[in-house]
């Protein structure tokens, strides 16, 4: 479950935390009245164990907002300080106004791991079964198989013996006999049967058996499956380019949150080659086509700002997005 927390516009905007929330909204500049362009510095902080809290890099979180598209938000001079700019009101912002405007943040995405586990196989022949079949004659000319009755006269133990006790023994498996090798033996083992009465018969063994094996082949390692992210990246350019829209009747407070803004369209820039890269749909050059657009524009826009302090009639600084050498890195070729 991921943490939320909700700033709102309810004649004052403020941030509260309750006995759930693990982030909280702190607000660093006055949020009335609203006004188009107007920038409010926050910073969130995490409650951890123990009653201890730390600040969140804002890149670090993902944030809604309602009504969709009032404001824009961005990283500040600080990683851990972000920047709301309202971009637009449903209202006039007056002290009547009981327009609710929310912003969300969200812990951004879930890590994982994961071991697949999968088993191989082996299958193997063990060593020589050899039957051994009884007969029986009464003239010495005609010999008849013992049956069942007969055999189970005998005992594998008892009535069998076997020169070399480590190579061979006997067993019995469903009512028959069988000579059972133990291992490879280099030398000839004698088998002998003593009957009831005390008759003997031999017989002289010689290893021929060759043992077999197999295993299953090691699984094929899979291929990483290519994303179809390119939602994803629709979503991004868009963040883009509302925010170099926006600049062009933006006037910031002061240097660092001119730069701050700046900064994150130069990492949000970035963001969108390194996503372009990794698209696996029917739409790169559709996407990687915007994307250059998106550089371009960069290039050819600038914030403007005013130095901390200076009054109206002392003409706005103008800070450059892009130079020459980031435009030729950030663009796809």
């Amino acid at each position: 479950m991921r943490a939320v927390v909700a700033l709102s516009l309810f004649l004052v905007l403020s941030a509260a935390a309750s006995a759930q929330t693990m982030l909280e909204v702190k607000f660093l500049d006055e949020v009335k009245p609203l006004a188009v362009g107007k920038d409010i510095r926050f910073e969130v902080i995490a409650t951890l164990g123990g009653g201890k809290s730390s600040k969140m890099n804002i890149d670090q979180l993902e944030f809604t907002q309602t009504p969709e598209g009032w404001a824009s938000i961005t990283t500040g001079g600080d990683p851990t300080e972000g920047v709301i700019t309202v971009k637009k009101l449903t209202s006039g912002g007056g002290i009547f106004d009981e327009t609710e405007y929310t912003i969300r943040a969200a812990i951004k995405g879930e890590g994982s791991g994961k071991i697949k586990s999968k088993s191989r196989f082996r299958l193997e022949t063990g060593l020589c079964l050899v039957p051994l079949n009884l007969f029986y004659s009464w003239d010495g000319a005609t010999w008849k198989s013992f049956d069942a009755s007969t055999l189970s006269q005998l005992d594998a133990k008892k009535n069998f013996a076997s020169s070399d006790k480590e190579s061979l023994e006997v067993v019995r498996l469903d009512g028959v006999f069988y000579a059972k090798w133990l291992k490879e033996a280099t030398s000839p083992v004698d088998v002998t049967v003593t009957f009831p009465n005390g008759e003997k018969a031999s017989l002289t063994l010689e290893f021929h058996c060759v043992k077999k094996a197999a295993e299953t082949t090691p699984p094929p390692v899979e291929p990483t499956a290519g994303t179809d992210n390119g939602a994803d990246i629709d979503k991004l350019h868009k963040e883009i380019d509302d925010s170099l829209e926006l600049l062009t009747n933006y006037e910031g407070k002061s240097f660092m949150l001119a730069d701050g803004k700046r900064k994150w369209i130069v990492e949000g820039l970035k963001r969108s080659k390194r996503m372009i890269g990794e698209y696996k749909g029917d739409r790169t050059d559709e996407l990687g086509g915007h994307h250059n657009e998106l550089v371009n524009k960069a290039f050819d826009a600038r914030i403007r700002y005013r130095e901390s302090g200076s009054s109206g009639n002392i003409p706005a600084k103008e800070l450059e997005l892009l130079n020459a050498n980031e435009r030729d890195v950030l663009k796809l070729k």
